[in-house]
């Protein structure tokens, strides 16, 4: 698998990329500029989640595609030894807290980064200990009930123009193991106590 990589340069603007679906092991990222990732699970063990990137690049009224391997997401029943890459390189998503939802890892660029759960909102922070956590980007959603199966209206990943160089598909990656294990996790503790988290998806094979 190619190493990690950016088809965007860094902008003056976020970089918005539709969600085409709330189940994020199957679904693509779709950017205005082309950019696409898609994403797809296939029933191994627990799981086996693979990103792919399309870059679209326009030149004499022709569209020119390319696709590279992004990251891979093997997901056994088993979620303790969940292995996630991007590129050539193992990202270990690390908890940070025991009550809390957030996970940081390091990123290509060989800084730490930290997804955290902000009012039900994923975003990903720049941990700076000179400063205070820079927000990288965040999901941006119609409504809070964008989860449900039955919303049509899509979401978005919001990025920042500090994270659309080459840690873009640490972004991508993470975000999508970030929040699917997120959803697994209230999943579970909402079911404990007799209710149901609607519109989640769980990998396959997942309890």
């Amino acid at each position: 698998m190619p190493g990690s990589s950016s088809a965007s340069t860094n902008t003056q603007t976020p970089l918005c990329f539709e969600i085409g679906g709330q189940d994020l092991l199957n679904t693509t990222f779709t950017a205005p500029d082309g950019t696409r990732f898609d994403i797809s699970t296939a029933p191994v063990s627990g799981g086996s989640a693979t990103m792919s990137k399309r870059t679209e690049v326009g030149r004499r009224r022709e569209t020119i595609e390319s696709l590279h391997g992004v990251g891979r997401i093997d997901w056994p029943i088993d979620e303790a030894n969940l292995t996630m890459t991007v590129g050539w390189r193992v990202v270990n998503m690390i908890r940070t807290g025991t009550f809390t939802s957030s996970e940081k890892f390091i990123a290509n660029d060989g800084k730490w980064y930290e997804w955290q759960i902000h009012n039900g909102v994923p975003k990903l922070f720049l941990l700076n200990t000179a400063s205070l956590p820079f927000e990288i980007a965040c999901l941006s959603t119609p409504h809070r009930s964008w989860w449900q199966r039955s919303s049509t209206a899509r979401a978005s990943l919001v990025v920042q123009p500090e994270g659309t160089g080459n840690i873009l598909d640490d972004i991508v990656v993470t975000f999508i193991c970030f929040v699917t294990r997120w959803r697994l996790r209230e999943r579970r503790r909402r079911s404990s106590n007799g209710g149901v988290v609607i519109g989640y998806s769980a990998p396959t094979g997942a309890p």
